[in-house]
């Protein structure tokens, strides 16, 4: 069975988690071959972002083949969705490719933000509690201060980065 939802426009107001959806307009299918979006695109009070791709059930693991393009990205906005982002005090723009398991998810990001720019080409294992990141990045005036939401950790940070870290996403400094 698959089922489709296509969205001419709707809006929500979401507690438990706290979050406001003013449009949602776009494509939402599933089906025994996985989910699909099709120009999924959400607008929040401090967001906004547009899901195209698939997340595939038909093989195991199950593998993402998503883009995601959010010209604004309020990351506190969605603190109640994904728990770890409550002290990323980041507003951004960014696009990305997920591609893989998530064990293994291959991820290409651009994002410039008030807490600085990446461009990067990573490997992320989400399967570990606070997920774990290895790849490569291009730094430009990162701000830890505001990734950490510690003003007392300012940083202006310019170069290329090789990381290998666990991102301990709603825990302390990354290792």
């Amino acid at each position: 069975v698959t089922w489709t939802l296509d969205f001419a426009r709707a809006s929500f107001v979401g507690t438990a988690p706290d979050l406001t959806v003013k449009e949602l307009t776009g494509t939402l299918s599933n089906g025994d071959a996985g989910w699909e979006f099709r120009a999924l695109r959400v607008v929040t009070p401090r967001s906004g972002f547009t899901l195209h791709g698939r997340i595939d059930r038909r093989q195991t693991p199950t593998t993402l083949d998503l883009h995601v393009s959010a010209p604004r990205f309020a990351f506190q906005e969605w603190a109640g969705i994904l728990r770890g982002l409550g002290n990323i005090a980041v507003e951004a723009s960014f696009d990305t490719q997920l591609t893989g398991p998530p064990s293994a998810m291959g991820t290409v990001i651009t994002l410039h933000s008030n807490g600085g720019n990446v461009s990067g080409d990573l490997v992320i294992d989400t399967s570990v509690p606070g997920w774990h990141a290895k790849g490569a990045a291009k730094v430009q005036r990162l701000d830890l201060a505001r990734w950490l939401n510690r003003r007392d950790r300012p940083s202006d940070i310019t170069g290329d980065v090789d990381m290998d870290l666990d991102l301990q996403l709603g825990g302390h400094f990354p290792r």
